[in-house]
C-alpha cells in the first residue's frame, strides 16, 4: 500500500510539473485560446446587424441608387419601385446587382 501511495504521489507531482511547464508557455489544460475554443465575436457581429444600422444602410443605398439611376439600363417608369425594393432585387437578380453597382459605385 505504501508503494501505491508513493506512485500516486509521483503521478500527481509529474502532472503538476507538466501543467507548470504548459502554463509557463502560455497554455493551460484547455489548450490555446483560439476562435474555436472561445467562440466567434458575436457581440461585434450582432452589433452590425441591429435594426438601426440596417436602416441607415438601407436609406444610404436608396439615396445613392436614386441619384445614380440614370447610369443603369432600367426605364424611369419603375424607378421608385426599384429603389424601394433594392434589397430583394439584389438578392434575386444578378443583372440587378450589376446595375446597382453601376449606379452606386460611380
Amino acid at each position: 500500500r505504501a508503494q501505491a501511495q508513493q506512485s500516486g504521489f509521483l503521478a500527481r507531482g509529474a502532472a503538476a510539473v507538466l501543467m507548470a511547464r504548459g502554463a509557463a508557455r502560455g497554455r493551460t489544460r484547455r489548450g490555446p485560446r483560439t476562435v474555436t475554443t472561445m467562440g466567434l465575436p458575436i457581440p461585434i457581429i450582432g452589433g452590425l446587424f441591429n435594426p438601426a444600422i440596417l436602416s441607415i444602410i438601407y436609406v444610404f443605398v436608396c439615396i445613392k441608387f436614386y441619384l445614380g439611376y440614370k447610369k443603369t439600363s432600367f426605364t424611369d417608369q419603375n424607378k421608385l419601385m426599384m429603389v424601394a425594393l433594392w434589397p430583394a432585387l439584389a438578392i434575386t437578380s444578378a443583372a440587378f446587382r450589376e446595375n446597382l453597382k453601376k449606379a452606386t459605385m460611380s
